[in-house]
Parts: structure tokens; C-alpha cells; sequence
């Protein structure tokens, strides 16, 4: 009997899983909650799809079963996927820090080959269709949806995470996985921006620089560190250097301990180095005021905004004696900015949490608790940094799960 396999999700490891499993004359049907399939990668990388990583490593990656990780991308790299994608016809280009983008540097291009190959293979898509329930009975699995019932020996659940709702992200895949009995890690938003109480941060809304990021436990301690764009917001923080700082913030919060991040807006140069420069600078006899003095070295309206917060908006270069200038410099260095709450799923790009891998097979991404169901890509216990190293983590789920139900024998 031919292998029947049901996919449940249209993102972008289920419409992979389900293209490298037709190629091979697998009988395949997606089940997909929404009416188009891989929305969510017209966002990856603001639209430009940003599909893998040339830096592969485990180390990019958070999870709670993190030796996992490693069995799980073992002899998957860049190359890998760029030689897969070219048998789509989608030509790769690398930018910066080793990110791979389509030659087209538009998820547009991507998602229609993926379109073209689908119905070139006339996989069967049921779009507007959610899985309310999966039953197994013998070697078969029967999933009721809204649109009836469907039966398969395989069953791969890739149905995502709740990230972004608005193009597709949620919680349903994990609820199924959870009624099947497997354990789940508490989901939390990642690659996502912050609110803060603090008010010197908002009066900034807008306004986006160049800084090193810390996050900073209550105790003080250095958690992890990161250098990119900071934009300040009318709720708290932003920018790309908060993004690849949110796992940390997010896990930390999460414990309910408090954590700040310490900013600093000179990052190419020590503390002492920039108390000499801020010397250097300084005239009494000219009498600036510091807000303007300050103007001289960073955006005027940061100036204005940190001489009052630093308690300097009255005074002039005249006032800066030794102590005051080590003090503006350690300042300038550690701007403390308490974070109050991520932005939630709405605002993620990616969730933290899902299936855990301590009951998938990691070598197959088969589940230990019922044969023959897999999960592929962010519904699982994965999270990568921002940098295409996500979307490689579907990519290499499809690509694993495709390979183990095609070496099973035949139902």
C-alpha cells in the first residue's frame, strides 16, 4: 500500500517536508488553518527572506535539551540548504555576518517556487482547515478538522508557534501535541521588543544608535551582551541589539527575577578613553551648556535628554570638574533602562519553548511516545538568533523527517 502522509501546517518546513516527500512518489496531503500557505516568510528579514546561516552552530540556538540541538543539525551547514534550494531553481546570495538571502533578496521569489513545485507535484493542500482532534487506531491516524476527516500512516505536526498571529502564528499545533501527551515547554516570545517604566526612553521615540547592550540581573550580573541598532520607543526599547538580547530578557522574566539593560553609546571606546575625550573637550572659559556641549558628541536631542537625566541640564562645561567627568563618562558607558515586559507574541518573530526533545528521537524527529509522528520546525523546543538560523532549523527539520519516512517500509 502506497505510504499516505498527512502534514499539518503550510509553513515553511511543512510545504519543504511535503515537496521532498512527493518528489519521491509519497502521497501527501497539508492540512493549513489559513488560505495561503508560508506567510510567515514574506517577514523573514524584513521581506528579503533571510533563508540560512553560513555560522551554523548549536551555540546559536536555545532550548532546554540544548546537547540535543547538535545531533539535530550534525551534517546540515549552509551548504545544505543552498544546494537544495537550487534544485527550486532560487539562487542564493550571501551578505553580512554569513546571512543567506535569495538572489532576489524578496521572500516572493521563495514562495512561489514553492508554489510552482507543490502543484507541479499536485500535492493536496486543504487550505481554511483546522485539526480539532487526532486520533491514532492501529497504524493509521485519523485528524478531524473543520472540514471533515483525514487518515494517513504518518503524521507530522509543523504547525508553528503562536509568534506573529497576524501571519499565521498559533498555539494549536502544541495543544494537539499536548493532548497526544507530550510534554511542553512554556512558550515565550523571542526576537521581540520591550516596554520599560522608565521614562527618559520615551521622550527618545524614534530615535535609533549605534550601542552595545547588556542585560543586567538584579544581583547585577552580566547575563549576555550585544552590539546593534537601539531604537528608543514610545513604550521602551527596540532595534536589532534588543532582538538578539530577547531570549536572554525574555527567560529571565519569565523566572520572575528583575533585569535591566545597561547601555552604551560608546562602545568603541574604554571608560577611560572616553573621559579623556570628554576632557579634551572641555573649555571654562567658553561656558557652554552641557546640553549643547554634549550635542557635539552625540544626537542633540540624547544630549538634552541624558544632561537632565544625569542632573547636568543647568549647568555649563565651566561646572565639569574630575569627579563629574569620570562620573558622565561611566554614565555615558552603563545607561541603566529596567525592562518591565516583552511586547508578547504579537510583536515576536519566533517563540522560545514548544514539543520537548526529550521525547522526540532527535536522530529522526520521530515521537517515543506513538510511531510514525513526527514534528518539524518551531513547533519543537528550538529557537535560533536572529539571522537566518531559524528558517535553517526548518529547513533541516523537513529534510530529516523526509529522509526517515522514506527509508520506512511501505504500509
Amino acid at each position: 500500500m502506497k505510504k499516505k502522509v498527512l502534514i499539518c501546517g503550510a509553513g515553511a518546513s511543512g510545504t519543504l517536508l511535503a515537496i521532498l516527500l512527493a518528489r519521491a512518489g509519497v502521497a501527501v496531503t497539508i492540512l493549513e488553518r489559513r488560505a495561503d500557505l508560508a506567510k510567515k516568510l514574506l517577514v523573514s528579514g524584513n521581506g528579503k527572506c533571510n533563508i540560512s546561516n553560513r555560522h551554523i552552530s548549536p551555540k546559536r540556538y536555545h532550548s532546554n535539551s540544548k546537547d540535543a540541538i547538535h545531533k539535530i543539525l550534525a551534517g546540515f551547514g549552509a551548504d545544505e540548504v543552498i544546494k537544495l534550494f537550487k534544485t527550486l531553481a532560487l539562487e542564493i546570495t550571501e551578505e553580512t555576518q554569513g546571512r543567506l538571502y535569495p538572489s532576489s533578496f524578496s521572500a516572493k521569489s521563495l514562495i512561489g517556487l514553492l508554489k510552482f513545485e507543490l502543484e507541479m507535484l499536485k500535492v493536496k493542500i486543504e487550505f481554511d482547515t483546522e485539526v480539532k482532534k487526532i486520533e491514532k487506531k492501529g497504524s493509521k491516524f485519523f485528524v478531524e478538522t473543520t472540514k471533515g476527516f483525514f487518515e494517513g500512516y504518518y503524521l507530522v505536526l509543523a504547525t508553528g508557534s503562536e509568534a506573529m498571529p497576524k501571519v499565521g502564528g498559533s498555539a494549536t499545533g502544541l495543544e494537539l501535541a499536548k493532548r497526544l501527551k507530550h510534554k511542553i515547554i512554556k512558550p515565550l516570545p523571542s526576537l521581540v521588543p520591550f516596554e520599560s517604566d522608565k521614562r527618559w526612553p520615551k521622550l527618545l521615540a524614534g530615535l535609533k544608535i549605534d550601542a552595545r547592550v547588556k542585560a543586567i540581573s538584579n544581583n547585577k550580573k552580566e547575563l549576555s551582551s550585544k552590539r546593534g541598532d537601539l531604537l528608543f520607543t514610545k513604550y521602551g526599547l527596540s532595534g536589532l541589539a534588543i532582538l538578539d538580547l530577547s531570549a536572554t530578557l525574555s527567560l529571565v522574566l519569565e523566572s520572575g527575577d528583575k533585569v535591566y539593560v545597561a547601555v552604551d553609546i560608546f562602545p568603541d571606546l574604554s571608560t577611560d578613553k572616553l573621559k579623556t575625550l570628554l576632557k579634551s573637550r572641555i573649555k571654562k572659559s567658553r561656558a557652554m551648556p552641557i546640553p549643547l556641549w554634549l550635542g557635539g558628541l552625540v544626537h542633540p536631542n540624547l544630549a538634552k535628554v541624558l544632561s537632565k537625566e544625569f542632573g547636568l541640564e543647568m549647568k555649563n562645561e565651566a561646572d565639569l570638574n574630575q569627579r563629574v567627568v569620570s562620573n558622565l563618562a561611566y554614565d555615558l558607558k552603563n545607561l541603566k533602562i529596567p525592562i518591565k515586559k516583552s511586547r508578547g507574541f504579537e510583536w515576536a518573530e519566533v517563540a522560545l519553548g514548544g514539543v520537548s526533545l526529550e521525547e522526540i528521537n532527535v536522530k529522526t524527529l520521530e515521537s517515543k511516545l506513538h510511531k510514525n509522528l513526527y514534528f518539524a520546525g518551531e513547533i519543537l523546543d528550538v529557537c535560533g538568533d536572529r539571522g537566518g538560523f531559524n528558517l535553517h532549523f526548518a529547513w533541516v527539520s523537513a529534510i530529516k523527517v523526509s529522509r526517515e519516512i522514506l527509508k520506512r517500509e511501505e504500509v
